[in-house]
Parts: structure tokens; C-alpha cells; sequence
């Protein structure tokens, strides 16, 4: 019985791990927030940020924010299917600020 104990309180614990990404026109902040409630924040200037998976992903594959030699990992909860969702999602809006950027009259 205590086993079973353990395993659904580490089970709960996990569940209230989460990350938030939020994308403006100059900043993708990424906050990520443990099950003990440790905070850690990165901040990436869009413009120059990639984003990677493998093309065929499997379970344990990294999706990966990198730019100026950081590299963050994102979603290690995620499915692999869920993963590719987000990194398309990602790389859309991406997509998107630099066009729009490109096409202001400052740009």
C-alpha cells in the first residue's frame, strides 16, 4: 500500500508542474514552474530564435528553443505528437512577427 501511496502523490506532484510561453513583438518569455513551486524564467528576442524537433519524433525527443548559443528545452511532458503541434504553432507565429516586421515601414 505504500507504494501505491508514493506513486499517486508523485503522480500529483508532477501534474503541477507547468510552462507558459508568451509571444510579443519583441520578447518570447518562457516560465516554467516545478512541482515544488521553484520559478524559472528565459526570455528570447524572436527575431533569431529557432525552433527544433526531429522530423519523426519519438516519446523522449527534446523540443528545443534555441538562439545566441542558449537552448532551452520545452513540453518534456508533452507527447511527441503534441510536441510537433506546438513547434509548427511556434514556428507559425514566428513566422508571422518576422513577416510583419519585415513589412513595416521601420523594417
Amino acid at each position: 500500500m505504500v507504494l501505491v501511496y508514493l506513486a499517486f502523490k508523485l503522480n500529483y506532484q508532477d501534474a503541477r508542474r507547468y510552462e507558459t510561453l508568451q509571444l510579443t513583438d519583441t520578447t518570447l518569455t518562457v516560465e516554467r514552474v516545478a512541482p515544488s513551486g521553484k520559478r524559472e524564467r528565459w526570455r528570447f528576442q524572436p527575431y533569431w530564435l529557432q525552433v527544433e524537433i526531429e522530423d519523426h519524433p519519438a516519446p523522449d525527443s527534446a523540443l528545443t528553443l534555441r538562439s545566441h548559443g542558449r537552448i532551452v528545452e520545452i513540453g518534456s511532458f508533452l507527447t511527441a505528437d503534441e510536441k510537433i503541434d506546438l513547434a509548427n504553432a511556434l514556428r507559425a507565429e514566428l513566422h508571422k512577427l518576422r513577416t510583419q516586421d519585415a513589412s513595416s515601414p521601420s523594417g
